[in-house]
């Protein structure tokens, strides 16, 4: 029972459970981020195109809303549970991207 429990609480909680999941954005893509409140950002393209809403952990989030963020990535995109760098000192990640449907 004790390795039924162990084998499921590892499977459960590995690194592999936050793999990327869902839509991810390349980087180089992003011309511009609108803050919409204190954990999420409308990004967008160089041509003035809405690309994707980008919700940010609020737990270790500062509020975005204050000053003039600055992001830092560590990959060529960004997917849901990716680390992100905040104004150079905060580490958070991002909890969900939701692409903008184009009609």
């Amino acid at each position: 029972m004790r390795k039924t429990l162990l084998a499921f609480a590892i499977l459960v909680f590995s690194p592999m459970t936050f793999a990327q999941t869902g839509p991810c954005v390349r980087v180089d893509r992003i011309a511009k981020w609108e803050i919409l409140d204190a954990y999420t950002t409308l990004i967008y393209d160089a041509n003035g195109e809405s690309i994707a809403f980008v919700n940010f952990y609020f737990g270790s989030t500062p509020d975005l809303r204050k000053g003039t963020p600055s992001f830092r990535f560590f990959s060529p995109s960004i997917c849901r549970y990716d680390d992100v760098q905040i104004n150079g000192k905060y580490m958070t990640r991002i909890e969900e991207i939701k692409l903008v449907r184009k009609q």
